[in-house]
């Protein structure tokens, strides 16, 4: 049974114009710009390249841990341009004495 949260259109308004939804791939250059900006040096340093190209990647699906809608966002709605503000990661865990050892 899949919880109401887990749907991929689950939006929540937290108020104040933040609303609280799953991300899509149509978020990824928004996201790669977030974590550029959060993850560089300091806060009159370039952007953080490497982040960014690392998001963008994610956000494309193809990769194994986590792909275009696994990304939980807390978007600002009311600006002329809608900009994720926080951005939390929701990741599968898996046992290790389950695999076979070499």
């Amino acid at each position: 049974m899949s919880h109401p949260y887990a749907a991929a259109d689950y939006r929540r308004d937290l108020g104040d114009g933040l609303v609280l939804r799953w991300s899509s791939a149509d978020d990824a250059e928004r996201m790669a710009v977030l974590l550029g900006t959060v993850w560089r040096d300091s806060a009159d340093a370039p952007l953080n390249p490497r982040l960014m190209e690392i998001a963008r990647r994610h956000m494309r699906g193809g990769y194994p841990l986590v792909g275009p809608g696994d990304c939980a966002l807390v978007e600002a709605t009311d600006r002329r341009v809608r900009v994720p503000v926080a951005r939390g990661v929701a990741l599968a865990t898996s046992s290790m004495s389950s695999r076979p050892q070499a």
